[in-house]
């Protein structure tokens, strides 16, 4: 799925816990947000219950991009999840099971942690270890 300025290919991870996978490149502005929200909302109606994104190929998250990922953790995050949630991992506390990030350049993460996203969703440095996280 592509936009002008942004591109989405999409993974399916068959591991203990399936796993879709974003895999992002381009800008998160007010003209690609609306694309990663159909995408997310596609995935979803397809069966998607874990979505991962891979921001290594993110240049430029602006507002709009943060407003984006907040509908997607909120597409992601079932109202009855919010219980278990109490009771998260001790090293993610009150994050998403369902909904994580990855692969951030500094600039991109200095975006979610100054907006204080980093400390509500789940961030991992690379692939390999969010992935994991799932279970």
């Amino acid at each position: 799925m592509a936009n002008s300025n942004l591109n989405i290919t999409v993974e399916q991870i068959h591991g203990g816990t399936p796993v879709t996978v974003f895999h992002l490149e381009g800008k998160l502005d007010p003209n690609t947000t609306a694309a990663l929200e159909q995408a997310a909302q596609e995935a979803l109606e397809q069966g998607t219950r874990c979505l991962l994104l891979d921001f290594k190929g993110i240049t430029l998250v602006t507002s709009a991009g943060l407003s984006a990922v907040l509908k997607l953790y909120k597409m992601l995050t079932p109202k009855d999840t919010t219980a278990a949630m109490m009771k998260p991992p001790p090293d993610e506390p009150y994050k998403s099971p369902y909904f994580k990030l990855a692969n951030m350049a500094p600039n991109i993460y200095y975006v979610f942690n100054i907006s204080g996203f980093a400390s509500h969703l789940a961030i991992y440095p690379d692939l390999e270890s969010a992935l994991k996280s799932f279970g």
